[in-house]
């Protein structure tokens, strides 16, 4: 589950049109991949940033679905990317809380949530 820094509870993805029609353009197996990345990558991190964990050279990881359901457009790839990071928080088996740094252009933080 996703909490803010007040920890109020986060279920639903930002920009959620925009998500869905691009998520509709990944096939479910390929969508599985990326989750399954992202979570790989985050690992045992108690703290990251969506920014940090993944670079902007995902050829050959199944990041690359997601650079190809938004047609090869880094920009809009970069913000779907981030949303599938949301998402992949959103169900994975710890609880989590985001930040935003306002000011800058890093990703989304994520700290994983004490008991």
């Amino acid at each position: 589950m996703l909490y803010d820094i007040q920890g109020r509870k986060h279920e639903e993805i930002p920009h959620k049109h925009q998500f869905d029609t691009l998520r509709a353009r990944l096939k479910d197996e390929d969508h599985a991949l990326v989750i399954e990345e992202i979570h790989r990558r985050i690992g045992t991190c108690e703290i990251f940033n969506s920014s940090f964990i993944a670079t902007g050279d995902w050829g050959g990881t199944p990041l690359m679905y997601a650079y190809f359901a938004c047609n090869e457009d880094q920009e809009l790839a970069a913000l779907f990317y981030g949303q599938l990071c949301w998402q992949a928080i959103q169900h994975h088996p710890d609880n989590w809380i985001f930040h935003k740094i306002e000011g800058t252009s890093f990703g989304m933080t994520y700290f994983r949530k004490k008991s």
